[in-house]
């Protein structure tokens, strides 16, 4: 059995695998311990990292710029529409330049609901399917309740303006 080890070219058998998952050819989504790693990022292809929440991978370790948005934290209702549009601008901004990963603690609520926003702006797509792309791509997509209802909501009114 051949181990491999980063940094080395990847085995055949590795090439088909992926560490994220990407829901577009330039849209990757992963938790906080996968985007840590440079090796992953080179294999992958990742160009830029968007952070949703407290953890965000230091750039001198990714060797990749790194947009953080710190304030969308929780599922609650009351996370600012500014913050939300700030992800969502670096999201659909950063993944029309190149391979973009965004992550947030476990890739698995946060991440995918501003997927499904830039998936919705960029596509002209409804919330329902762009949803349905992410969660076919990102299996572990399980958006909080009240996260998609703030989404919604932001969408519906970035939509009418």
């Amino acid at each position: 059995m051949v181990i491999w080890t980063p940094g080395d070219p990847p085995p055949p058998e590795l090439e088909a695998f992926h560490f994220f998952d990407w829901v577009t050819h330039s849209i990757a989504i992963t938790c906080y311990e996968v985007a840590c790693h440079r090796d992953i990022l080179d294999i992958e292809g990742v160009e830029y990292i968007v952070s949703i929440g407290t953890l965000s991978p230091d750039e001198s370790l990714t060797g990749r710029p790194t947009t953080w948005v710190r304030d969308i934290e929780d599922a609650t209702p009351d996370v600012d529409l500014g913050e939300i549009t700030r992800a969502v601008d670096a999201i659909r901004e950063l993944s029309h330049r190149g391979r973009t990963l965004v992550h947030c603690a476990a890739g698995v609520s946060r991440s995918p609901g501003l997927v499904t926003i830039a998936l919705c702006l960029d596509n002209g797509w409804d919330w329902d399917q762009a949803k349905t792309q992410v969660q076919y791509t990102r299996r572990a997509t399980n958006i909080h309740p009240l996260t998609e209802t703030r989404l919604k909501e932001w969408l519906g009114i970035n939509r009418q303006g």
